[in-house]
């Protein structure tokens, strides 16, 4: 599995491959906190936790927030790559 960030080149390739250039133009302001999950094996995945720290002004972290998605109803929507 590998997390392609939104910083990436790769990011923007396989985003316009899947939903067209208009899709990186709107989101052009917000991509860097977008990641794409590449899964080049064979498993099926079965959950993702995404996890990140919220920072203040002085850049020490303020709060630690995540997200879990997990089953088949959670991945329904997934478009391959």
């Amino acid at each position: 599995m590998e997390l392609i960030p939104g910083s990436s080149p790769q990011f923007t390739q396989l985003l316009t491959e899947t939903s067209g250039i208009d899709a990186v133009s709107l989101l052009q302001p917000v991509l860097g906190y977008f990641v794409i999950v590449k899964n080049d094996s064979s498993a099926t995945i079965d959950s993702i936790t995404v996890r990140w720290n919220a920072k203040g002004y002085d850049g020490l972290v303020v709060s630690t927030t995540g997200q879990s998605w997990s089953g088949a109803a959670a991945f329904e929507q997934a478009k391959p790559l």
